[in-house]
């Protein structure tokens, strides 16, 4: 039996036959590993090896789990990302085979320019043509057929997601979760916190009868962090004590601040534990002797969806509430209830485990500059990061083509920028450039980065724990682009040329440098391929070997232990080249065969560990929201490559052309942008709001479903 969507009270549920699929999801796809302590290391390379030796079982076992499968297996998570992967597939399994075999033969047999050396891998670019303006249409129209498919596959997948949203099946007639009756009201008064008679006394001043139950949300930052901890300890300590009863032997941990690097006093495990266990107790007994202090939050379910919804209309103004019945009270004094109007909001209430509760204590205005403030620290942290490598190449190369000599001259005559670097510090220096720089930039994207990024999101606000998984992959996904492409290209210059991009220069000769030199033999031969090839291998060795070493590691409870698949950074690192992808589909097609393989791997690889070692242990409560980031992420992307591709027609002397790149790009700006619709073609509201912004509006045949008894105190806190 699958609950579609997850969470939030569903109801709705379908049964399937996934006896056949599981069977390869579980025990035979782990491939019958051993359960006790002799499963060494190296039958875990011996399994490895064999696996290499014959990959077609894995594609056909992993191949015949369907969507139902992932997900009773992984969650909805997996089969909303699973899906996307697939479409991503899909879609550019058709763009590969278009340009290979339409936009490459115009490259390689259309009349280059002299000063474009023959045999050069530039000859199987879009530059150099003798005639531009005619030479370059078919990509143009390549280029916007192109970014109208990515359109189209973006509305189709939101369409798929739109039938798992907010916790209940598009085509099930059934009682809506508790969200759906649930309404959050912000802004009250903090100190002294509001009590539920004076939350009572508004609602009933217009929706008498109508309330099923009212929650007042206090301050529990200080406990929710030792709860979470406590859990984590108490998991822990069950685990160990498993592992006793199992061997016989008192197993030993490691305890210290540098434990995590192996190194520190080695203790008993269990009576560790249950020292750090007694210990919070006493701390979480103290930090709820404390004062009560409110968050100004409250949530108030209803016995209808249509009472909700009235509630919402009635007091989401408090000024003009106040004005017809004189309530909410207005003021700063002790029996006010709005402590400001400018604060006051009521809204439809996210899904219970979706709230985070040591959040609940900021406003959407103080949210907002802790996000700006956490990303500004962020980018400084990471500029420290990434510039040392960036420098790196700026120095060595030799090669001196300033920004002046590129915007002087509609058709670029230096030969040597198509050709790979010479650099000045002879094998070393190139070692360097070729490969330890995109190895570094690839190291930082998969460790360094994603790790800042989750502990930093932590303090920006956010007051729903989906809004923390969204704004994660936002944050990833930014980083990630630059430095796997901006960075790059524009260090492919001299420091004049980096001083003077820096500095005065506009926009668009920014994204004509960027793809002018992603065109060049050096970005795609010495930095994108090495790059693509990397990523592949360590996200394919990655995959088909982490269940076993992770079962080989635990003594053969793998299955047990905690195993999350981390869907920001996947979504991201996808994401990531799907741009580079886009941002040089017509002028540098062989691009896009890489580009594929790198999907067709990921697919495969990324089904294979959500199937056989993901845990859900700790899901994404409204999955429905990171997706509709990415969304809106790929359609931005999309842009930007249009503007891109706009840039560089005008850098060819193509102005004309180039207004249609500008206009594409423009419309899908606006596409995204436009709140209307943004919600009708591109994105899925996660929260049950009466709107037809979405097609079918949120199952209006349900506004008058009374709400069940179970769904009373749903909303409480949990660490009171």
């Amino acid at each position: 039996t699958v609950e579609e969507g997850g969470g939030g009270g569903i109801t709705a549920q379908k049964t399937y036959d996934t006896t056949p699929t599981l069977a390869a999801a579980g025990e035979e796809a782990r491939g019958g590993w051993k359960r006790d302590s002799s499963y060494t290391f190296s039958d875990a390379v011996s399994e490895l090896q064999e696996f290499a030796r014959e990959p077609v079982p894995f594609l056909m076992e992993t191949a015949s789990v369907d969507d139902d499968a992932v997900h009773h297996r992984a969650g909805l998570e997996a089969r909303l990302y699973l899906h996307f992967l697939h479409s991503m597939l899909m879609l550019f399994g058709v763009t590969a085979a278009l340009v290979t075999v339409v936009i490459l033969p115009a490259n390689y047999l259309g009349h280059k320019a002299s000063w474009l050396p023959e045999g050069a891998f530039a000859q199987t670019t879009a530059n150099g043509f003798n005639h531009p303006q005619s030479a370059l249409l078919l990509h143009l129209l390549c280029s916007l057929f192109v970014a109208g498919m990515v359109l189209v596959v973006v509305y189709l997948m939101r369409e798929h997601l739109l039938s798992f949203a907010r916790g209940m099946h598009k085509s099930e007639a059934v009682v809506p979760p508790v969200q759906a009756y649930t309404v959050e009201v912000q802004g009250m008064r903090v100190l002294p916190p509001v009590t539920e008679a004076e939350v009572m006394e508004l609602i009933n001043s217009r929706l008498s009868g109508e309330v099923m139950s009212c929650e007042i949300a206090h301050d529990v930052t200080e406990t929710v962090d030792e709860v979470d901890e406590q859990l984590e300890l108490i998991q822990s300590l069950a685990r160990y004590k498993e592992q006793f009863e199992n061997e016989g032997v008192r197993p030993t941990m490691l305890v210290g601040p540098l434990a995590w690097i192996y190194c520190g006093e080695r203790v008993d495990a269990i009576e560790h534990l249950q020292k750090g266990i007694r210990k919070l107790d006493e701390m979480i007994e103290k930090s709820r002797s404390k004062r009560i202090v409110g968050t100004g939050t409250a949530f108030i379910t209803f016995k209808t969806r249509t009472a909700a919804t009235d509630c919402v209309k009635f007091f989401n103004d408090a000024r003009t509430s106040n004005k017809l019945s004189g309530l909410p009270s207005i003021g700063t004094g002790p029996k006010d209830l709005c402590r400001n109007p400018a604060v006051w909001e009521v809204k439809m209430a996210p899904k219970p485990q979706d709230v985070c509760w040591r959040n609940l204590r900021y406003s959407h205005f103080q949210q907002t500059m802790l996000s700006v403030v956490g990303f500004l620290c962020l980018l400084l942290i990471l500029t420290f990061v990434v510039t040392p490598l960036f420098f790196i190449q700026v120095f060595l190369s030799i090669e001196e083509i300033t920004e002046s000599e590129i915007s002087d001259k509609p058709v670029p005559h230096h030969a040597a920028m198509f050709q790979p670097k010479r650099l000045s510090g002879g094998w070393l220096a190139n070692f360097v450039v070729s490969l330890l720089t995109p190895a570094s930039i690839l190291v930082i994207n998969f460790f360094i980065m994603p790790a800042l990024v989750k502990w930093a999101v932590r303090y920006f606000g956010h007051r729903t724990n989906s809004g923390i998984r969204s704004s994660s992959f936002a944050l990833i996904f930014f980083f990630m682009l630059t430095n796997l492409l901006f960075i790059p290209a524009l260090s492919l210059g001299s420091l004049e040329e980096l001083v003077e991009i820096t500095g005065w220069v506009p926009v668009d000769k920014i994204l004509a440098s960027v793809v002018l030199y992603g065109s060049a033999g050096v970005f795609f031969i010495d930095y994108v391929a090495q790059s693509a090839l990397i990523a592949t291998a360590f996200f394919f060795v990655y995959h088909t070997t982490s269940p076993k070493i992770h079962n080989w590691a635990s003594g053969g409870s793998g299955d047990k232990l905690y195993w999350e698949f981390d869907y920001a950074y996947f979504y991201s690192s996808l994401l990531s080249v799907i741009a580079i992808a886009l941002m040089f589909v017509v002028t540098v097609p062989l691009l896009l065969p890489f580009v594929f393989l790198c999907l067709y791997t990921r697919y495969y690889t990324d089904k294979w560990q959500l199937i056989t070692a993901h845990s859900i242990r700790n899901p994404d409560p409204s999955p429905e929201r990171t997706a509709s980031s990415v969304f809106v992420g790929l359609v931005l992307v999309t842009a930007l490559a249009q503007a891109a591709f706009g840039a560089w027609l005008g850098l060819q002397g193509c102005n004309h052309l180039a207004l249609w790149a500008w206009g594409a790009a423009v419309g899908l700006v606006v596409v995204v942008s436009v709140p209307w619709l943004r919600r009708r073609f591109v994105t899925v509201s996660d929260t049950w709001i009466d709107t037809l912004d979405e097609a079918g509006g949120t199952h209006p045949e349900t506004m008058g479903v009374v709400a069940p008894v179970s769904y009373k105190d749903a909303s409480r806190t949990p660490y009171e």
